[in-house]
């Protein structure tokens, strides 16, 4: 009889929490002299702007289902950003949208995505896009691409790549010679990238 009521119990918190994941967000923002609340939904990605007690505008929170979630959404000075995370990766995605002339308008994005290579180093890629599109109709298809591949011929003007470690360059020199480290193309981008080849010095790994 106990072990029931322990799994009712479980059933009930389980369904507890899964209903307060699914219940709307609400953020309060003050710009162009006038408060507005903005309310959103985790599960249809809507969101709504109500300045006072009227319903203003009807968008997207640009999630995208299976690959992002909703973050925060933070006030600015002339709107606010809205803050989407990585589903199952360290990513985030910042939509940055104005309001003027009566117009919610998004004017930006910025994203990156982290990740480890080979064990050694820590890889950003960062991309910034302007957008300047209405925010009303406005789609995750409208920001896309939100992160460039490299191979795409407009990585470079949007996108760039960080890269570090914790490791110093004599550590991963001994990780070559004990053939620890696997030998591949990005691991001498990466390596290339963290050290660089100067003039007048030559760093010289021996495999």
């Amino acid at each position: 009889m106990k072990s029931n009521y322990l799994i009712l119990a479980i059933f009930q918190l389980i369904f507890i929490n899964s209903s307060l994941a699914f219940e709307d967000e609400y953020f309060n923002a003050n710009f162009a002299n006038s408060s507005f609340m903005i309310r959103t939904n985790p599960i249809d990605n809507s969101l709504f702007i109500y300045k006072g007690n009227s319903l203003v505008l009807k968008a997207s929170n640009f999630t995208i289902d299976g690959y992002s979630t909703l973050k925060e959404i933070k006030p600015s000075s002339d709107g606010f950003t809205i803050v989407n995370k990585g589903n199952s990766f360290s990513g985030q995605f910042e939509i940055y949208i104005s309001y003027e002339n009566n117009e919610f308008i998004v004017r930006k994005t910025k994203s990156y995505i982290s990740y480890v290579s080979d064990g050694i180093f820590s890889i950003t890629k960062k991309c910034q896009k302007n957008t300047n599109i209405l925010l009303e109709g406005a789609s995750v298809s409208d920001l896309e691409p939100l992160l460039f591949l490299e191979n795409d011929k407009e990585f470079n003007k949007y996108c760039h790549i960080d890269v570090d470690s914790e490791y110093n360059l004599s550590w991963i020199e001994k990780r070559f010679k004990l053939k620890e480290a696997p030998i591949r193309k990005n691991l001498f981008i990466n390596l290339y990238a963290l050290y660089p080849i100067k003039r007048k010095t030559k760093s010289i790994i021996i495999i």
